[in-house]
Parts: C-alpha cells; structure tokens; sequence
C-alpha cells in the first residue's frame, strides 16, 4: 500500500488494527439499522464465544469490512475492497476462523 505521496507504507500489526478499525467504523455509520443488527449478528458469530488471537481479529475484521463494503454500495467499494485484501495479505487463517468464514458464506 502506498501512502498519498505515493511512499510505501509498512504494514505493522497496529497500523492493519488502526486501519481497520477507521474503515469498519467509517462503512458501519452508512448502514441502515436493519444492516447494523445484521452485522452485530454476524460479528458475534465470526468472533465465536471464546477469545480469538490478533491474528483471527484481523481476517474478522476484513471479513466484517468486506461485507459493509457490499451492503452500504459505497462508490469506492473497489478501491475499498483492493486495500481491505492488501492489510490481510499473508495473515494466516486459523482453521476456527476458516470455519466460521465458510459458514457464513465468505471463504478466504
């Protein structure tokens, strides 16, 4: 990822949680209540009942952003869509999470 001057950006485990947390925040105020209840629901099954590891957290997260991406039809979806997949690229998936994102639907 390149930052506006167009220098490369070093992808640290608290940069990928800051940006994530911007744009999970950012797509979540454009839904509507019936797309918020919906994605509370599926954070909670994604994250399960136990603690999940930072690394989990991150491939949720991008789970959880790819689908506001799709559900608030933002204009920039595929610019969104490019730099949610570049934060996760080479983060393993734990086979819990692998689970939980097949079941929903969103296999990585």
């Amino acid at each position: 990822m390149l930052d506006a001057e167009g220098r490369e950006l070093v992808s640290t485990p608290a940069f990928i949680a800051d940006a994530q947390k911007f744009y999970l925040k950012t797509l979540y105020v454009q839904t509507t209540d019936v797309q918020k209840a919906e994605f509370t629901k599926k954070q909670q099954r994604l994250c399960g009942a136990k603690a999940i590891t930072p690394e989990e957290r991150t491939v949720v997260n991008a789970a959880l952003i790819s689908w506001l991406i799709v559900a608030v039809n933002s204009r920039d979806s595929v610019r969104l869509a490019s730099n949610n997949a570049a934060l996760i690229n080479g983060v393993a998936v734990s086979p819990a999470i692998r689970e939980r994102l097949n079941a929903e639907g969103q296999n990585r």
